[in-house]
């Protein structure tokens, strides 16, 4: 989701590249890595926890209204940012149940176990249910 500015993306602000950038931009200290964040988040760093929950739970705003719009049943968090788990669901579930109509707000979000292939397996297996039409 493009708004013109490689700044305004969904990947500006919720990928690991996009979360990383985020990070290392406001620490003031040498750039680290995601899995780096992640272990900060998890020893209680107030930074590394205010950028992967606010960031994650902006997303799941933002998904909160494509739910409403497009009355979607479910969601799953794929790709290596989903594969770190409830870590990335919890903050992203929130938002989904900020930014959805009331009647959505309790849509599962789940994260996939197939990590950063999530995706092209997922849009093999749409292409073959389509070929088998």
């Amino acid at each position: 989701i493009a708004s013109g500015s490689k700044n305004r993306t969904v990947c500006a602000a919720a990928s690991g590249t996009g979360l990383t950038a985020y990070y290392n931009a406001r620490s003031g200290r040498p750039p680290v890595d995601l899995p780096e964040i992640v272990a900060r988040v998890r020893d209680g760093e107030r930074l590394a926890t205010t950028v992967l929950e606010g960031n994650l739970a902006g997303f799941g705003r933002a998904v909160g209204a494509l739910v409403t719009l497009l009355d979607l049943s479910g969601i799953v968090l794929g790709g290596g940012v989903g594969a770190i788990g409830e870590l990335v669901r919890a903050p992203v579930a929130r938002g989904v149940r900020e930014g959805a109509l009331a009647v959505h707000a309790d849509i599962p979000v789940r994260t996939t176990t197939l990590g950063p292939t999530a995706p092209l397996v997922a849009a093999a297996a749409y292409a073959r249910a389509r070929a088998q039409e």
